[in-house]
């Protein structure tokens, strides 16, 4: 049998030691790791594809109303230009009655 020396004693007990340690701290590690975080990650990545969805069809709608208002705009221009002149010739026409010889004119500026 060969005996130990105090240098290999002191070395496995050491060793023994920081072998402990390292259980525990491995049993600490592995009490915080989450154990539902696939799920978890699965859900927030659905949430996301969802969000996302919204988003583009805000988008889009925000494409049709800006293509509407500019329509309105369009349509609401030459309606008022349209109604503009038939008030300007009337007002001229009305004008030249009222005030025999005079002359008067509307314009836009």
């Amino acid at each position: 049998m060969r005996r130990r020396s105090k240098h290999a004693t002191r070395r496995a007990g050491r060793n023994s030691r920081r072998a402990a340690a390292f259980a525990r701290r491995v049993g600490t590690l592995e009490a915080n790791v989450n154990l539902n975080a696939q799920a978890e990650r699965d859900e927030v990545a659905e949430r996301e594809a969802f969000l996302r969805a919204q988003l583009d069809d805000l988008a889009r709608a925000r494409a049709t109303l800006l293509e509407s208002i500019a329509e309105i705009e369009r349509d609401s221009q030459v309606q008022f230009n349209r109604t503009f002149e038939r008030v300007a010739a009337a007002f001229t026409d009305t004008y030249a009655r009222l005030f025999a010889g005079g002359n008067a004119k509307m314009w836009q500026t």
